[in-house]
């Protein structure tokens, strides 16, 4: 019903149904916190939500989240009396935190480890990266992920890698590598005095290049660029300066000048007792004052120690040394030198120093003189011998019998004096002897006993060629006839046994009764009868080592001779007779019977007469002897004897006359 109105009539009242019908719930998200940034705790979107009504709460839901990301919370409200219910979704990010990032790092010395880095603030620990820049003191640029190297002002910047819920970052920071001490050295090399400076050597080696002043000093704390030159004892401080990577410093060595030692040597020639002393020689000490000192010992013993050279001979040593110097090394230097004894001619019996002398007695007083005696340096005595001293010095020794003298001289100073011209075994101070033989007066043969015994060989020699004759005409050039007691026959027609024995004793042979033959010129078959009467020289030449035996080999060679002479001649009778009888028998040998019935009659007789023996010789390369008077056979037959004597005709050859003989 409408009351109240004024200018309408009042209305009837109607009554109509109707329907209120709920209103939409609106949700307003606009002041909604969508954003979130990481922190490590679960968040929530906590309002910011409006509901256009009052009726009912919103309601979130998966409303938390922690991580970093994107998240849909749903907000909704319920139906109520006059509201619809409502719902809506909200995007919530939840963003990366951002680093708080933060890098320190110390410097280092040039040449040490570098240092790392050290990061804080990463919580998301990401991956670090790092880069160093800077200039190095060289005015060089760097630029690196690894540390510098090289002294210079730098800068490290470290960046962590984006992680999961937190951004990357950055964070740098400034340092410097500083220079380093060089720890230099400085060396140099002694040297002598008068050389050259050795150099000396900084190290390490760049900072040769960078001294920048050298100082030498001396003991005395005086101080030169230059070397010094005087020998002593000095120190040298080289400077150097600055460099990219070592800061300036210096080094101190110290070193010698050393005194020069003088190559200083001497020589001295020996000299004999007596003579001026030689004056020794120094080398390499030109201009340098100098001692000089004798020591060693005489030959008698007598020590000498003096600036002055010895005078007696012995053995010594010469000590050369310098006086104080500077800068020269004293020095010394020494030499072995020798007083020589002095040497004398040894007395002796002749020129060539003879020792020993054999002479023959003279029946009365021998002399002999001695040369080279010195009274002045010598004593003489004798023990067998008889001596006088001369007026001029000399020695005369004489002897009135035969004996061995002997005279010793003696030298009075054995130790300045010596002998010269020494015999083997001599000394040279020993006693000189002197030997004087003499012998008994013999009258000596020597001259008759080599003639004798020359004359005996002429004799031996002609007996031998007069044996060779002999047996050559005793087989060779006897006729057939005048070999057996059968062959041939006397004019009355009987056997010519009677010829054969004549035959046979003209040979010097008898036929004995077993039919053998011995004979006077037969010797042993063996040759060795030939050399019989030589054997007598070797026994008279062993006598005549004494004068007895010079007596005794003459008498022996005297009778050996007469011997030889008388066999000669009976040798050279019967060889006489031999040849006569050799050409009576090749006269007759015309006349003998034919061979082959003085074969068969030289048969039956054999036995009843015998025969003749001749010796069987050796053929010669001599030409068949002739007789007594020089006949040879004509047809140069040779002389052999028939093998068998026996047995007849088989003794071919020619008669003196040349004719052939039969066989």
């Amino acid at each position: 019903t409408l009351t109240g109105m004024h200018n309408f009539a009042d209305a009837t009242a109607v009554s109509e149904k109707f329907t209120i019908g709920r209103a939409k719930a609106v949700i307003d998200t606009s002041g909604l916190q969508t954003q979130f940034t990481y922190n490590g705790e679960e968040q929530s979107v906590t309002g910011g939500a409006v509901l256009n009504h009052e009726e009912t709460e919103l309601v979130y839901t998966n409303n938390t989240f922690t991580d970093a990301g994107k998240y849909e919370v749903t907000i909704s409200a319920a139906e109520t009396n006059n509201y619809f219910a409502a719902e809506v979704t909200a995007e919530v990010t939840v963003n990366k935190a951002a680093l708080d990032l933060e890098v320190t790092i110390d410097g280092w010395t040039y040449g040490e480890e570098a240092n790392a880095p050290s990061v804080t603030g990463n919580a998301g620990e990401g991956e670090l990266t790092y880069l160093y820049t800077g200039t190095t003191n060289a005015g060089a640029a760097y630029e690196s992920e690894a540390a510098p190297t090289e002294a210079g002002e730098y800068t490290v910047t470290v960046t962590a890698a984006e992680t999961e819920n937190y951004q990357s970052g950055t964070a740098s920071v400034d340092f410097i590598v500083e220079r380093a001490e060089a720890d230099a050295a400085v060396t140099i090399e002694d040297w002598y005095f008068g050389d050259v400076p050795s150099a000396y050597v900084l190290t390490p080696d760049f900072l040769m290049d960078e001294v920048v002043r050298v100082l030498y000093a001396d003991e005395e704390g005086s101080f030169s660029e230059k070397a010094p030159v005087y020998a002593g004892e000095y120190t040298v401080t080289v400077y150097y300066g600055e460099t990219a990577n070592y800061t300036a410093g210096e080094a101190t060595a110290s070193f010698t000048v050393i005194e020069r030692p003088l190559q200083m040597s001497v020589t001295l020639e020996d000299w004999t007792y007596g003579d001026e002393p030689n004056e020794p020689v120094v080398t390499g000490a030109y201009g340098i004052a100098l001692t000089y000192r004798y020591t060693g010992t005489a030959n008698d013993g007598t020590a000498w120690d003096s600036d002055t050279a010895p005078v007696k001979a012995g053995s010594y040593t010469l000590t050369v040394t310098t006086v104080d110097l500077e800068n020269y090394d004293n020095a010394s230097c020494s030499v072995d030198f020798t007083v020589l004894r002095r040497l004398i001619s040894a007395p002796a019996w002749d020129e060539d120093g003879l020792r020993a002398v054999t002479e023959e007695h003279n029946g009365e007083t021998n002399a002999i003189a001695v040369i080279g005696y010195d009274g002045s340096l010598m004593t003489v005595e004798s023990d067998t011998a008889r001596f006088e001293l001369t007026t001029d010095g000399g020695v005369t020794v004489t002897a009135n019998i035969h004996g061995v003298y002997t005279i010793v001289f003696t030298l009075k100073d054995t130790a300045n004096y010596g002998w010269t011209d020494l015999n083997e075994g001599e000394g040279l101070t020993d006693p000189v002897t002197l030997t004087w033989t003499l012998t008994e007066h013999v009258i000596s043969i020597l001259w008759l006993i080599i003639l004798l015994a020359v004359l005996v060989l002429i004799a031996l020699i002609l007996l031998i060629v007069l044996l060779r004759k002999s047996k050559k005409y005793g087989r060779g050039n006897m006729p057939v006839g005048g070999a057996t007691g059968t062959q041939g026959a006397s004019p009355d027609g009987n056997t010519a046994e009677g010829e054969a024995v004549q035959t046979a004793g003209e040979n010097g042979a008898v036929q004995g009764t077993d039919g053998s033959s011995q004979g006077l010129d037969e010797g042993p078959r063996d040759g060795s009868g030939e050399t019989r009467l030589s054997s007598f020289a070797p026994v008279g030449l062993l006598l005549v080592l004494v004068p007895l035996g010079q007596i005794v080999t003459a008498v022996v060679l005297g009778v050996v001779l007469v011997g030889l002479i008388i066999a000669d001649i009976a040798v050279g009778a019967r060889v006489h007779k031999l040849a006569k009888a050799a050409k009576a028998a090749g006269e007759s040998a015309e006349h003998q019977p034919a061979p082959e019935i003085m074969q068969e009659e030289a048969g039956e007789s054999t036995g009843a007469v015998g025969e003749i023996a001749y010796e069987t010789a050796e053929p010669s390369d001599e030409a068949a002897c002739g007789d007594a008077e020089g006949e040879v056979p004509a047809d140069g037959s040779d002389g052999y004897a028939a093998d068998d004597l026996g047995t007849q005709g088989e003794d071919a050859g020619t008669d003196p006359d040349g004719a052939d003989r039969p066989e």
